[in-house]
């Protein structure tokens, strides 16, 4: 099972962090590291507040050194590699996110489900209430008009999976908070799921490969509160063209935050 213990002290986390000028120990100094990884994040670097897809536009010089540091640590958390959704769960949540990204989580797991693959008592599409930008919404207009939200997203992409497996069934969750992380989500899916459904022991969510370690890492976190007897997170491939439109920022970006939510589960003996 991963470790955020074992995790931090890889030699590709050690390199990454030695590389981008992290010197803040995870262990003996949890909130400085928290601190500094926040601040070397190319999403909130100087103030900003990106949206993950805006890193495509990065024009940061990178070292040689960094851009190698940064591809090895992003290969060591399996960010280029399928997790299948196998095996049979009370819930399977598919995350909302950015763009076409709740379309594509809903496929995957519709798709598991569908081919005798995964099973689930309920398929869940869950999200924020993120405002979207006109460009973000162009790109989800054929299934998801007008959605100024992500939860509109997600629910243009729960219609387009019940049209296609009306069998399955589906319920769409909004976690009210614009800059709500997985735990949020997951926490409110378990809350409002719960009053209804009785107890939910196995879950499994869905996200694009790149964000799974860290996803996973947000599981073992809430678990415990959860009650949950065994859970876990799958990731499907990334669109071609998406990987393709990457830069170092984006994968500097998920390591970094991948490496935080390692310290913070170490800290709780995960």
């Amino acid at each position: 099972m991963l470790s955020g213990n074992l995790l931090l002290r890889s030699d590709a986390a050690q390199l990454f962090l030695e590389e981008i000028g992290i010197d803040a120990d995870p262990f003996t100094e949890p909130e400085a590291f928290l601190k500094a990884c926040e601040q070397a994040n190319p999403r909130y670097k100087g103030g900003r507040d990106l949206v993950r897809f805006q890193l495509e536009e990065d024009e940061t010089q990178w070292e040689p050194q960094q851009r190698r540091a940064t591809m090895i640590l992003a290969r060591e958390l399996g960010m280029f590699n399928e997790k299948r959704l196998e095996g049979d769960w009370d819930v399977v949540i598919a995350l909302g996110g950015a763009r076409r990204s709740p379309l594509h989580r809903a496929c995957y797991a519709a798709e598991a489900i569908a081919r005798g693959k995964a099973g689930a008592k309920v398929l869940v599409f869950a999200g924020s209430n993120r405002p979207t930008n006109k460009a973000e919404q162009v790109t989800v207009e054929d299934f998801a008009p007008k959605a100024d939200e992500e939860i509109k997203i997600c629910e243009g992409a729960a219609g387009v999976i019940k049209k296609r497996y009306p069998d399955i069934r589906i319920v769409t969750i909004c976690n009210p908070d614009p800059k709500s992380g997985n735990r949020g989500v997951i926490a409110r899916v378990m809350e409002e799921l719960g009053n209804s459904f009785g107890e939910i022991k196995t879950v499994a969510t869905v996200t694009t490969a790149i964000y799974r370690t860290a996803l996973m890492l947000d599981m073992k976190m809430e678990a415990p509160e959860q009650g949950w007897t065994y859970f876990d997170a799958a990731g499907h491939p990334s669109d071609p063209e998406m990987v393709f439109n990457r830069t170092t920022a984006t994968y500097c970006s998920e390591n970094l935050t991948t490496l935080r939510k390692a310290s913070m589960a170490a800290a709780m003996g995960f």
